[in-house]
C-alpha cells in the first residue's frame, strides 16, 4: 500500500506575526541608534530640562572641587603645593594635562590621589560638549585643568586658583550662569578677553599679580562672582570657571 506524504500545513498568520516580530526589532534598534546618537552629538537638541541636568552636574563638581581644595589647605598643603594631575584630562595630542607638581612630593597634596583628596578626575557630561579650537596643545572638549586667572572683584590684584571645564556648548554654558542667577545679556554667554596661566604647567602657584588679563572688566556681571561660565573671546569656546583660592 502506497504511503502518502502529507506536507506541512501553512499558516499565514504565524508568518505574519514573524514579520512583525522583526519589524519592531529593528524599529525599536534605530530607536537605540538615534538617541544615542543624538545625546552624543545633538547639542542643538538639549531640552530645556536636559541642560539643567548637566549645568547641575557640572555646578556640583566645582562645588566638590572647591570643598576638597579647602579641606587639604587646612591639613597644611599651601597654595602653591596641589598637584592636580591625574590620568584621565588630556590635550588634543592625547597628553595628560595638567601635570605633576614638582614640589609635590607627598600623596597628602595630591587632588586625585585617595591618600590625599581622593577626587575623581572626570570630563564634563557628554552632552555638555561644544566644538574645540583644533590644536594639538588645546584640551580636548570637557577636559578639566587648572587656571590663574584674576577675578574682577575678588580679593586683590591677584590671580585666583580657579578650576576650568573647557569647550562647553553654548546651551549648557547659559544654564550654568541661569542656575547661579548670573544674566547672560541679550541671551549670549557673557564675552569676555582675558589670558590664563595653568597652574600646573609652571610648577608655581601663580604669575604675578596683573600679568593675565582679567575677568570681570568687560562682561562686568561676572565681577565678584566665583562660579560662572564665560565665552572666551582669545582661544573662542565657552569655559565653565570654579573659584579654589580667591586672592
Amino acid at each position: 500500500m502506497a504511503m502518502t506524504r502529507t506536507s506541512p500545513s501553512f499558516h499565514p498568520e504565524r508568518g505574519g506575526m514573524g514579520f512583525y516580530i522583526i519589524l519592531a526589532i529593528a524599529m525599536f534598534g534605530g530607536l537605540t541608534y538615534a538617541v544615542s546618537k543624538g545625546g552624543r552629538f545633538g547639542t542643538k537638541a538639549l531640552t530645556t530640562d536636559q541642560a539643567r541636568m548637566a549645568a547641575q552636574e557640572i555646578i556640583d563638581y566645582g562645588n566638590t572641587m572647591t570643598s576638597t581644595v579647602q579641606k587639604m589647605r587646612l591639613r597644611g598643603v599651601p597654595e602653591h603645593g596641589f598637584d592636580f594631575s591625574n590620568n584621565v584630562w588630556q590635550l588634543q595630542n592625547s597628553t595628560l594635562h595638567p601635570v605633576a607638581n614638582g614640589t609635590c612630593t607627598l600623596d597628602s597634596c595630591r587632588v586625585f590621589n585617595v591618600g590625599g583628596g581622593k577626587m575623581t578626575a572626570r570630563y564634563a557630561p557628554e552632552n555638555a560638549l561644544g566644538t574645540a579650537v583644533t590644536a594639538p596643545g588645546n584640551l580636548r572638549a570637557g577636559a578639566g585643568v587648572i587656571r590663574s586667572i584674576p577675578i574682577q572683584g575678588i580679593g586683590t590684584a591677584a590671580p585666583e586658583m580657579l578650576f576650568e571645564y573647557a569647550f562647553l556648548n553654548d546651551s549648557v554654558c547659559k544654564m550654568i550662569n541661569d542656575v547661579m542667577g548670573i544674566p547672560n545679556p541679550g541671551g549670549l554667554s557673557p564675552q569676555e578677553n582675558y589670558s590664563f596661566a595653568s597652574y600646573s604647567d609652571t610648577l608655581a602657584a601663580f604669575p604675578p599679580a596683573g600679568g593675565p588679563l582679567v575677568i570681570g572688566d568687560e562682561a562686568t556681571d561676572l565681577a565678584g562672582k566665583t562660579t560662572f561660565c564665560v565665552h572666551d573671546m582669545v582661544t573662542p569656546g565657552y569655559r565653565f570657571y570654579q573659584v579654589l583660592i580667591a586672592r
